[in-house]
């Protein structure tokens, strides 16, 4: 389904900016590559030694995103740009030793697990360029929703030489996932046009959830990216 909707979004997105014969309006094919990483949101009931050795276990884990937004210009140096992005977030823990209190040679020595979130965003955001000689120093920036599509957990167990893999689909009813987030976003870069009709853009950039990943949890989680932003421009 999630593919379904972002090629749908994709399609209409390529359609308006085909029909289009306003110059002011543009299609930007845009991915990024980085990191995600989680900071702790504490009810106060989770004692703080406990969210530091969680905080000590876990880490970032390497991010994509992938969408195409509709740029309209408003001015000379700013627009408004919108449409679709498929996104690919979560976290992991490091390689830990295995601790039970029962003996038992079938148990694993060391554990390693990795979530995986993935969303469905709408980004609505503004954009502000700076003219650089034949190419541009752009900003963006927004505050727009995000859609939870699916969450999966892969366990690692190490038994010695052997690993045993094994993936879930966290789904759990008790703590749910929240379906509906909110995304702040910044990003900095230089944009270049090509042609006439073909330019790129590139440059850093960082989102984050304003709200935890599951709905009423002591100790919930929300997610942030920080990494290299791409995009390929069609007048």
């Amino acid at each position: 389904m999630t593919k379904q909707i972002l090629g749908l979004v994709i399609l209409l997105a390529f359609t308006a900016t085909l029909h289009s014969q306003d110059s002011r309006v543009r299609l930007r094919i845009e991915s990024n590559i980085g990191y995600s990483d989680r900071f702790f949101i504490n009810d106060g009931s989770v004692p703080e030694p406990v969210v530091a050795v969680w905080e000590g276990i876990e880490k970032p884990k390497v991010a994509y995103s992938i969408g195409t937004l509709v740029e309209l210009k408003l001015t000379e140096r700013l627009s408004i740009q919108a449409g679709g992005r498929y996104v690919d977030w979560g976290y992991q823990t490091d390689k830990t030793e295995f601790v039970s209190t029962v003996v038992f040679s079938q148990l694993p020595e060391f554990t390693e697990t990795k979530s995986q979130n993935r969303y469905l965003e709408v980004p609505i955001r503004f954009g502000y360029n700076i003219p650089l000689g034949s190419s541009q120093l752009y900003l963006t920036g927004g505050w727009y929703p995000s859609f939870n599509v699916s969450n999966n957990m892969v366990i690692k167990r190490y038994f010695g030489s052997r690993v045993e893999v094994e993936r879930t689909t966290d789904n759990s009813s008790q703590h749910p996932y929240r379906y509906i987030n909110m995304i702040g976003e910044f990003g900095i870069g230089i944009q270049k046009m090509l042609s006439e009709k073909l330019g790129f853009a590139i440059g850093p950039s960082i989102r984050t959830q304003s709200f935890g990943i599951r709905e009423d949890v002591p100790l919930n989680r929300a997610m942030f990216f920080y990494g290299l932003s791409g995009a390929i421009l069609f007048q």
